[in-house]
């Protein structure tokens, strides 16, 4: 039975670039199908460029888009003007087709259209930073999101880590930035590794190392590869498990084949559920170069795999300094001895195994940050009002 809308939930649009396949969207495809749940018609996404290819996984007819042509400079204004109506008309199907409340938008593109938008009316604006953006520290992007600041409710960081990045870099006070960590829904079941190690061809006794992200140079697989070919050379029966899609899909490919290791290395593509291919891992890997708070390692922590996570964004505070899993050291030549050393000690993976699914239980559970943003849309609705 679908609950009437409950008359102190504001109604929040969520803007974001597009649905593509990323961290930030899944969030915002959950929260969105969630709070809908919860409060039928009180949210909707409107995605500047495209809708993407995690639209479809959006229940209802609650996804729009301005089809921005974000090359123009500085900004596209017709593409403002549209999310600027689309904003004050409110959602199809919304009850009396009243405009939103609150637009809670991610990321700096998101940002700049919505506080665009937002011009003249009285709609709160919530905008969450999801990790340490490298663009964030050139001269133009400062300046451009510190007068984006003045123009924004309030501001939210993914991690404390994100938070420092935000004050140091883009020279935004730091008693204006709320964090709210990203979080996932702890699974109630454990899923199966046989159908995903039969889909790929996986001997029971196969060690697989594996990690979930895009595909992009920024999550540092090419890392990944070349200290696996070491490592592969102390476990022969060792093989890495690459579960997602991008950009940098063919060049690792190449990589992977250049290094000799192409036959051990498991391309598996996206991947709409991944329960069983975290099941499948004996091992999973985060190299990334730079993160906001990563849903991967959040999810490998609640399956119960050990998990190793390069020391950069939220990384450090999701482990807990290494008490809830281990941090990769700053030298890439030591990863495959690190490695090797956490497939050696089942004691030792047991313990941090256990202190990591308790942090995603009781510190990254996804009710804890649907409810802080609730609590803050309520409160910059009503002061905006």
């Amino acid at each position: 039975m679908r609950l009437a809308m409950d008359a102190a939930a504001p109604r929040v649009a969520h803007v974001v670039i597009a649905l593509a396949c990323g961290g930030l969207e899944r969030l915002v495809v959950d929260w969105t199908n969630e709070r809908n749940r919860r409060y039928p018609h009180s949210t909707e996404v409107w995605c500047l460029d495209a809708p993407g290819e995690l639209a479809a996984q959006v229940a209802g007819d609650c996804v729009r888009c301005v089809q921005a042509r974000r090359a123009r400079f500085p900004w596209d204004v017709g593409a403002v003007r549209r999310l600027a109506a689309g904003l004050r008309g409110g959602a199809a199907g919304a009850p009396g087709g009243a405009g939103v409340a609150v637009v809670h938008s991610h990321n700096l593109a998101a940002q700049q259209y919505a506080a665009l938008a937002l011009r003249g009316s009285r709609i709160g604006h919530v905008h969450t930073q999801h990790g340490e953006n490298p663009h964030l520290r050139s001269l133009l992007n400062r300046w451009r999101s510190r007068l984006l600041a003045r123009r924004t409710s309030r501001l939210v960081a993914v991690s404390e880590a994100t938070a420092r990045a935000m004050a140091r870099y883009q020279g935004l006070e730091r008693e204006r930035l709320v964090v709210i960590p990203n979080s996932i829904a702890v699974p109630t079941a454990v899923a199966e590794a046989g159908p995903v190690r039969a889909r790929h061809g996986i001997s029971p006794r196969t060690t697989v190392i594996g990690s979930v992200g895009r595909l992009a140079w920024v999550k540092g697989y090419d890392r990944l590869l070349v200290a696996f070919r070491a490592l592969s050379a102390e476990l022969p029966d060792a093989c890495l498990l690459l579960v997602g899609d991008g950009p940098e899909r063919g060049a690792l490919e190449r990589l992977a084949a250049s290094l000799g290791i192409r036959s051990r290395v498991i391309f598996a593509g996206f991947q709409p559920d991944v329960g069983g291919y975290y099941a499948a891992m004996h091992l999973f890997v985060l190299p990334s170069r730079s993160e906001g708070v990563a849903l991967s390692l959040l999810e490998a922590m609640a399956a119960g795999v050990p998990a190793v996570a390069t020391a950069v964004g939220g990384n450090r505070e999701l482990l807990a300094d290494g008490v809830a899993g281990w941090i990769l050291p700053e030298d890439e030549a030591r990863w495959p001895a690190v490695l090797a050393g956490i497939l050696g000690n089942a004691t030792e993976r047991e313990r941090r195994v256990a202190a990591a699914r308790e942090r995603t239980r009781t510190v990254y559970n996804r009710e804890r940050t649907m409810a802080a943003y609730e609590a803050l849309y309520r409160a910059v609705a009503t002061a905006c009002s």
